[in-house]
């Protein structure tokens, strides 16, 4: 982890840190974090043809599947969480979400940056969290998803 004027910049082993995820699931390159802001968090993600993400989807066209978006999005808010509330502790599960919409095609050799916000938190049985989030790719929104909802399970 690094400091960069207020900014956290967390590399994939301080990422690691956040996640309970490995291998496959284990997906963002690098993450940062203004505790100024509290709220938000920028990860980032390079794709490579080699990636297991684009096998079979689609032969000699490759394009990073919608629900892989989602799990970026889902996992940059995981560490987000994570930042926000670090004494909570379990895995971070996806409950739902709402409001996806995929705008322009991801490919291989693509740098996305993974935007979260995190909305609220509401306590019912367990900690319930939600978010939104979009990928951005070139400056220009390639998907995004309204409100995400999650859940720690311990």
């Amino acid at each position: 982890m690094q400091k960069k004027d207020q900014c956290i910049i967390l590399d994939k082993e301080w990422i690691k840190f956040y996640l309970p995820h490995r291998e496959l699931a284990l997906v963002l390159d690098s993450a940062i974090y203004d505790p100024a802001v509290k709220d938000k968090l920028i990860a980032t993600k390079k794709l490579s043809a080699k990636d297991p993400y684009f096998k079979g989807h689609f032969p000699g066209k490759p394009v990073l599947p919608g629900h892989w978006q989602l799990e970026f999005i889902c996992l940059a808010g995981a560490v987000l969480c994570g930042l926000m509330f670090p004494a909570q502790k379990g895995y971070p599960t996806l409950t739902g979400f709402e409001g996806m919409k995929l705008r322009r095609p991801i490919i291989p050799g693509d740098i996305i940056e993974i935007k979260v916000q995190f909305l609220r938190q509401e306590i019912i049985k367990n900690t319930h969290y939600f978010l939104s989030g979009a990928i951005f790719l070139r400056g220009k929104k390639a998907s995004s998803v309204e409100e995400i909802h999650g859940v720690l399970i311990t």
